[in-house]
């Protein structure tokens, strides 16, 4: 009985083609890789005005940056962050520093300080808004 021809059997990858992938529309956001060619240098503004996240630093680099320059400047620790939220220029925090520590920890005076960073993550300005007790509830202003 002859043989039968043999059949060859393509190697992995060989002969098989890629399926091709679906083409990707371009978000109004995203519009160019590179913002190069746009006239606002490649940032864009979203309804308030405020730079697009993307090009934005993260959130802990923004928080850690603005406890660490403040307490450098008016030489007292940040205990914690009240608040965090972009704005046109950059980022606005409040934050709670300790003022005055005294024994018991609940008749400590705390401070509440807004700041302002840049895009760049560079204390801008700040100002204390309230002073007050640890043990003080928190009463609307």
């Amino acid at each position: 009985m002859p043989e039968a021809p043999r059949r060859r059997t393509a190697a992995r990858g060989e002969g098989r083609r890629p399926a091709p992938r679906p083409k990707e529309t371009e978000s109004p956001q995203r519009s160019r890789a590179s913002g190069e060619d746009r006239e606002d240098g490649g940032r864009q503004r979203d309804r308030r005005g405020a730079a697009d996240s993307s090009r934005r630093l993260p959130v802990r680099q923004v928080v850690a940056s603005a406890r660490e320059q403040l307490e450098e400047v008016i030489g007292r620790p940040v205990s914690g962050v009240l608040g965090l939220e972009p704005d046109d220029d950059g980022w606005r925090l409040t934050l709670e520093v300790v003022e005055l520590v005294r024994i018991p920890e609940t008749t400590s005076i705390l401070g509440c300080y807004v700041a302002h960073l840049d895009e760049d993550g560079e204390l801008t300005d700040y100002r204390r808004i309230r002073r007050y007790n640890r043990s003080q509830p928190d009463e609307d202003q």
